[in-house]
């Protein structure tokens, strides 16, 4: 897994913006933590004007610098008002929904009588960098100087909108009394925040439209408001890896409210792993690109053929056939392959039969950019459609390619670190799956694919992991 975060394309960490409780003797709860890199991401959302006050719950206290965000989030605001009226009902038993007692307030550095969370008032120092929200006065608070600007300029209006949501999830969390704690208490809150967007995307909010790239730059801020690999959900402050924090995002997003309720009964499952010794910490989990080439073609062929032994089946041996070829060819010859499908990094060729992969060129920079397990995705892809291939099933289009998706985390289940694990060549480590998800919007993108398709593919992915092959047609 690689250090490096990846925002639509390649690009490198820059500065750390923390995202977490303000420092005070009872902390609220909040968005999470990140480093948003240095990427300019307006939203299509440019041309709303309007004073921050125009929703009477956002209070402004002492002198204040106008945002150009100004009228789209009191929009947003007055919307999720609107939204929890109609929906709090409906996971509450008919009761109806409280609007914050204390306001929402934008916090700059010469703010003024902005109320206290366990101390008689909240200055900038407290709140910089900050989102959050206050059970004791019932309030949101956030970086109106930093914070908001930043996410606005590097991943759109929508990202400063999901981190309202987020902080509002807090409220309703409060509001129903959940007996979730810790990381938890954060996934159900993103869970909230999706449900807010999927009537924002519903065409719920006829005044706020969500395009595409609004979606898809919303789920790249998300990605980064995630826990460094290797932090345990049961430490304090921990909030879910990206992987976790997306997949809540989703569930609230394609079910509603109903769905983030649920998490009181049946939480989801949390995958955040700890790193297995200290020089896998050392090197944030990743692999040499070499060592990866090596161990993973050889782990997909004991996945495979110990799946369809148990069927009665074999799967023969691919790891050996695997060949390299430098950017830009001469490519392996393949029938049905022309030079643009060597483009991707990792092909699969049926006839003669084998696995080709650049060496250097595009997996050299994945494995840079986003970690070593993105390329290892590439691969888990090839060996899924040998599968196809070799069963008889389709290759081509897009369920073909969803049902490669949920094969590969069928794959990715087998290889969690965990004490009953098989003997195998090669374990994920903490941040791998949050690399896949990266991978997932990195390819969707280049391919011109929607954000919803983005969304389907990791969301298959998800299938695979925690349903298994049923889930994936087999």
């Amino acid at each position: 897994m690689g250090a490096t975060i990846l925002v639509v394309a390649c690009s490198s960490r820059l500065d750390r913006v923390t995202v977490g409780p303000p420092a005070a003797p009872a902390p609220p709860t909040s968005a999470g933590s990140g480093a948003p890199p240095s990427t300019t991401a307006g939203s299509s959302s440019t041309n709303i004007k309007g004073s921050i006050t125009d929703t009477p719950s956002i209070h402004v206290s002492g002198p204040r610098r106008t945002q150009g965000y100004d009228g789209f989030v009191a929009l947003v605001v007055a919307d999720i008002q609107s939204f929890w009226t109609a929906s709090y009902p409906t996971i509450a038993g008919g009761q109806a929904y409280r609007d914050l007692k204390g306001g929402l307030w934008p916090v700059g550095p010469r703010a003024r009588d902005v109320p206290g969370c366990g101390e008689p008032r909240t200055d900038y120092r407290e709140v910089q960098d900050n989102a959050f929200y206050c059970p004791d006065g019932d309030f949101i608070a956030f970086d109106d100087a930093a914070l908001f600007p930043q996410l606005e300029s590097r991943f759109g209006r929508y990202t400063v909108a999901t981190v309202l949501a987020h902080e509002w999830g807090h409220a309703i969390q409060h509001r129903r009394s959940y007996s979730l704690s810790g990381v938890l208490t954060e996934l159900q809150a993103d869970c909230f925040s999706g449900a807010w967007m999927g009537h924002v995307r519903s065409g719920g909010a006829p005044q706020l439209q969500l395009s595409d790239t609004d979606l898809r730059r919303a789920i790249t801020g998300i990605l980064e408001f995630r826990d460094d690999p290797g932090t345990s959900a049961q430490e304090q402050g921990a909030h879910g890896s990206a992987f976790d924090r997306l997949g809540s995002f989703q569930d609230g997003l394609e079910g509603g409210p109903k769905a983030c309720d649920a998490y009181s009964v049946s939480p989801p499952v949390v995958l955040e792993l700890p790193f297995e010794s200290q020089a896998d910490a050392q090197n944030q989990g990743n692999l040499p690109l070499s060592a990866l080439v090596r161990d993973v073609p050889k782990d997909l062929d004991r996945f495979w053929a110990s799946v369809l032994q148990q069927s009665g089946g074999t799967f023969p041996a691919l790891s050996a056939s695997v060949r390299s070829y430098v950017d830009g060819g001469p490519y392996p010859s393949c029938t049905g392959l022309t030079a643009a499908d060597f483009k991707v990094g990792v092909v699969y060729c049926p006839s003669p039969e084998f696995v080709a992969y650049e060496d250097g060129g595009e997996n050299a920079q994945l494995h840079d950019s986003i970690g070593d397990f993105s390329v290892g995705v590439l691969f888990a892809d090839s060996w899924a459609k040998a599968l196809q291939h070799r069963l008889g099933l389709r290759t081509d289009g897009d369920q073909a390619s969803l049902q490669r998706d949920c094969l590969t985390g069928a794959w990715v289940a087998d290889v969690v670190p965990r004490p009953t694990r098989p003997t195998t060549f090669f374990a994920i480590s903490p941040g791998d799956l949050d690399e896949a998800v990266q991978t997932y919007l990195v390819f969707t993108q280049d391919a011109n694919e929607s954000a919803d398709q983005a969304l389907a593919r990791i969301g298959s992915f998800r299938e695979g992991i925690f349903t298994g092959l049923p889930s994936c047609g087999l």
